[in-house]
């Protein structure tokens, strides 16, 4: 406070100065015919500088902020005390009692004899010109200032104009992403994470190659399996192991983002996941590039190449970016997601961290090896975690309630290390042991089993009682066209009701006594049901070898 109120004095000080010197200079000019050029240079100058100060001292009284730069020039060596020293020295060179001495001349003659006898004029020559260039160089200093704090001052206001002309309102970001958004891979997400049984899945968090990934010596790690080897459920895992460690506090901004192909989709699916991936990152920034809005307003599908600009854009927001797909496979064809592979080996993506789920497909192992960790489903662990998934399904089955204890152990041994890594065989193969009747019978089945999936699910549907076939074939009928008709993930789910509904109106019966409870029972492994919507529950192939297997010409 003490520092502005002595700004503003010596401000005031110079105009008062200045106005003191302009008044004299005014009567010599007007009083002698001959007035020496510089009074007349003087006028000039002097008359500049009061401009300047009347303006800063305007401006200090109504906006304090915009001249806090004075305070710098104000100390001892600063432009505006020096300024101050030089104009007051210019005005005791200008006899102030002038002015009244002229005032008892009667003519213009004697007023004029009396300015040159007080003037002395040429003895004070040099030293006036001398403060001129001291007062010009100081009020330059203050003008060069000055200008430049208003210049970042208009920089400030453009850029906040900018910042509001790009501020999007909710409703106008939810519409730009909503129609980036082709397909959306949360529901599968959510659905696979609730199969991920405790202490499973965490074999793969202890090896090395999981270990160079996470921790930045990589930037790919590729999972590869057969099928039905739990692929998808362990990419759930490792999402939510993810999102822990960029949870952790740090310095850099982590983010995890992840994708899912589908192949209810039936479709190259490379543009619905960079597109989905650039909606996220938008999601967790809070804001979108400009980029993507002139895309989004230019109106039109982006290319590949526009979107990879926007995700370019998008990473200077980031510091490392874990992008999590999974089933490559399930693209078709997968030639332009695998193409996506610039994402691993250009600088410009340097930032991201890929980890890729598949089948072991030749075309993938070729794009994959010699860029990627790879890292095999067919892991001694991988038959533990079987056995568990196993357990917990015996466990909460009420038709294996009445087992004897031992023969519950033999069943999860058998089958655990019977199913060649594959979690799906061994869940059909339990799906074939829960109708035996008997001790006698389970063991007769157990020591039967089909050796293929392929083979599993021919004895699954084979066994299916004769009054249930006819709803069992409606429901994968009605699965398989849903498939073919749509290409998303959410139109190929059906009601349990629209089933039934349908199956009603096929059959010319107008009543069942099928329940979402009988409806389970019936299907067993072949149908997925999600959680309830409304009261509505959804079907689904359980697995995509399912639909593999009733396509097939087999």
């Amino acid at each position: 406070m003490a520092e502005a109120l002595g700004v503003a004095a010596s401000v005031f000080a110079v105009i008062q100065l200045a106005d003191r010197v302009l008044t004299i200079c005014r009567l010599c000019i007007e009083s002698l015919k001959d007035c020496p050029q510089d009074l007349r240079t003087i006028l000039i100058e002097i008359s500049s500088t009061r401009a300047l100060f009347d303006s800063l001292q305007f401006l200090q009284q109504h906006n304090p902020n915009s001249v806090k730069f004075l305070e710098r020039l104000s100390g001892p060596n600063g432009a505006v005390t020096g300024c101050h020293i030089a104009v007051q020295e210019l005005e005791s060179l200008l006899p102030w009692h002038i002015l009244t001495d002229t005032q008892n001349a009667k003519t213009k003659r004697q007023k004029a004899e009396i300015v040159l006898k007080m003037l002395a004029w040429p003895l004070k020559q040099t030293r006036a010109r001398e403060l001129l260039a001291r007062i010009s160089q100081h009020r330059n200093t203050i003008n060069t200032t000055f200008s430049t704090e208003i210049w970042q001052d208009v920089q400030t206001i453009k850029q906040d104009v900018t910042q509001v002309q790009e501020v999007l309102t909710d409703s106008q970001r939810h519409t730009m992403l909503e129609w980036l958004e082709v397909d959306d891979p949360s529901p599968i997400h959510n659905i696979s994470s609730g199969l991920v049984e405790d202490g499973t899945c965490d074999w793969l968090i202890e090896t090395p190659e999981w270990s160079q990934w996470v921790n930045l010596d990589s930037r790919c790690l590729w999972i590869h399996g057969i099928p039905g080897s739990g692929k998808t459920v362990l990419a759930a895992r490792l999402i939510e192991k993810i999102r822990q460690i960029c949870a952790q506090p740090r310095d850099d901004r982590w983010v995890s983002v992840y994708y899912y192909c589908h192949h209810s989709r039936s479709k190259d699916e490379s543009a619905s996941f960079i597109r989905w991936i650039v909606s996220q990152l938008c999601r967790t920034a809070g804001k979108i590039p400009s980029c993507l809005r002139g895309i989004y307003q230019r109106g039109g599908e982006p290319t590949q190449v526009e979107i990879l600009s926007c995700l370019q854009q998008l990473l200077e927001w980031f510091d490392i970016v874990f992008v999590t797909i999974d089933a490559l496979d399930e693209s078709r064809p997968t030639a332009p997601l695998l193409a996506l592979q610039t994402l691993i080996t250009d600088s410009r993506f340097s930032k991201i961290r890929l980890l890729a789920t598949s089948r072991q497909y030749a075309d993938i192992q070729q794009a994959m090896v010699g860029m990627s960790l790879p890292v095999s489903m067919a892991h001694p662990s991988v038959e533990r975690d079987i056995a568990l998934a196993v357990r917990k399904m015996i466990e909460s089955n009420p038709r294996f309630k009445g087992w004897p204890l031992n023969f519950r152990e033999e069943v999860i041994g058998i089958l655990s290390r019977q199913s060649e890594g594959m979690f799906r065989l061994a869940i059909c193969r339990l799906d074939v042991l829960k109708h035996a009747a008997s001790v006698e019978e389970a063991v007769d089945v157990l020591y039967h089993l089909p050796h293929s999936l392929e083979d599993t699910y021919t004895r699954i549907l084979t066994s299916i009682a004769q009054e249930d076939w006819p709803l069992v074939r409606h429901i994968l009928q009605m699965l398989c066209f849903h498939y073919w008709l749509y290409d998303d993930w959410d139109h190929s789910r059906l009601s349990h009701t629209l089933i039934l509904d349908t199956y009603a109106a096929r059959s010319g019966r107008t009543t069942y006594f099928y329940t979402l409870e009988t409806l389970q029972e019936i299907c067993g492994c072949l149908v997925a049901f999600s959680e309830c919507e409304e009261g509505q529950s959804f079907l689904t192939f359980a697995h995509y070898t399912l639909r593999e297997y009733l396509e097939s010409s087999r």
